[in-house]
């Protein structure tokens, strides 16, 4: 009899236990900073360590459930690392699948959704309380989004695909340990974009390398952005994007490239006859028009320039005089290509001071690829 109840019991527990944990994080979302959050249900699998999250939204409080939510994730899977347990640490591996962010930039900053004021790093901490390995984003999306433009403004990344490993293993008696971040996506359904990173995970963001690159975006696709924030159309044209910085002590080195290749602002039959722009406009793209002529390389048909950012990292500088020479080096002496340059200076995470990762060897600028299965 007092078996059969233990088993009545145990049954009872493992029934209620998926509720009283969704409850629980709940709970933990219920005030973030300016933000609340809330899961569907949670379904467990205890027998090998993991949980998973549904139905995942956050949202700004003060804006209104009739604004697009900070974050979206329909699924969430939680689980212990085998390969981290096998090694003596205990840590876990976080799976986002098809998660979606929108930043919202509005004239009020009741509206104005960028995420800030929460530690958004020891939130996802919460959700499983032991270290996290590994986080892994499959088939994600991140808009920046303007209501209140005309037209309203939509620039996205798609197909979203990131892997930030050797988190866990950071311990400051050892020197310091490299986390590693890889990803891809695509800019307005096209372009292809690429991202490696390197950074300390116990720190604040006081030191790490990073390399971004951004190739063949359809500048058509930016318009609504550029006519909200330039005063401008483009009719047509591809944009190549290169970035190269290195932190340390919160101090930045590095640059940014960009390209545009066959240009094209000025379009009588879009800008006069369709569109019915004013008189300004169409004389500031005209002289926008000239500027850019004068200064593109003609054989690459392509208008360039190297752009240097250095500083504090709440504060980067850009040198302009730079970023001139560069612009008539590429139209007259050499045209600038969309390459990493991997300058040579001091590296934010010397090798001596380097842990060896847990997950292996990083290749740089890989793609983290698709979810198994």
């Amino acid at each position: 009899m007092a078996v059969a109840a233990l088993i009545v019991a145990v049954i009872a527990l493992r029934a209620y236990l998926p509720v009283w944990v969704t409850r629980a994080i709940n709970q933990q979302l219920a005030e973030l900073g300016g933000y609340h959050g809330h899961v569907r249900d949670v379904d467990l699998a205890l027998w090998r360590g993991a949980y998973r999250i549904n139905g995942l939204v956050i949202r700004q409080t003060d804006a209104g459930d009739e604004q697009v939510p900070l974050v979206s994730a329909p699924r969430i899977d939680l689980a212990v690392s085998w390969a981290a347990l096998f090694k003596g640490a205990v840590a876990a591996e976080v799976e986002f699948q098809s998660p979606q962010i929108n930043f919202v930039h509005a004239p009020s900053s009741d509206q104005d959704q960028a995420g800030q004021g929460v530690d958004w790093r020891e939130q996802l901490q919460a959700l499983l309380p032991i270290r996290l390995n590994a986080v892994r984003v499959y088939e994600g999306s991140v808009h920046f989004r303007n209501f209140e433009a005309d037209p309203e403004v939509d620039v996205y990344l798609t197909d979203l695909a990131a892997t930030v490993t050797n988190l866990s293993n950071a311990d400051r008696r050892d020197g310091i340990q490299v986390a590693n971040l890889d990803a891809t996506a695509r800019v307005l359904d096209g372009a292809p974009l690429e991202l490696a990173m390197q950074f300390d995970p116990l720190g604040e963001m006081a030191a790490f390398e990073l390399d971004l690159r951004v190739r063949d975006a359809a500048l058509v696709r930016l318009d609504d952005l550029l006519r909200a924030y330039a005063g401008i159309d483009v009719e047509k044209g591809q944009a190549d994007l290169v970035v190269e910085l290195a932190a340390r002590d919160r101090v930045l080195d590095g640059y940014g490239k960009l390209l545009l290749r066959d240009l094209d602002v000025v379009s009588w039959t879009q800008d006069v006859e369709r569109d019915d722009d004013n008189p300004v406009l169409l004389g500031w793209e005209g002289v926008l028009t000239g500027v850019l002529t004068l200064l593109t390389n003609q054989q690459e048909d392509q208008f360039a320039l190297r752009a240097p950012i250095t500083g504090k990292i709440d504060a980067p500088r850009g040198r302009a005089l730079a970023a001139v020479i560069s612009i008539v080096r590429n139209a007259f002496v050499e045209a600038l290509k969309a390459d990493f340059e991997s300058a040579d200076e001091e590296a934010p995470f010397p090798e001596s001071d380097r842990q060896p990762a847990q997950d292996g060897p990083r290749e740089r600028h890989g793609p983290p690829g698709r979810r198994p299965g």
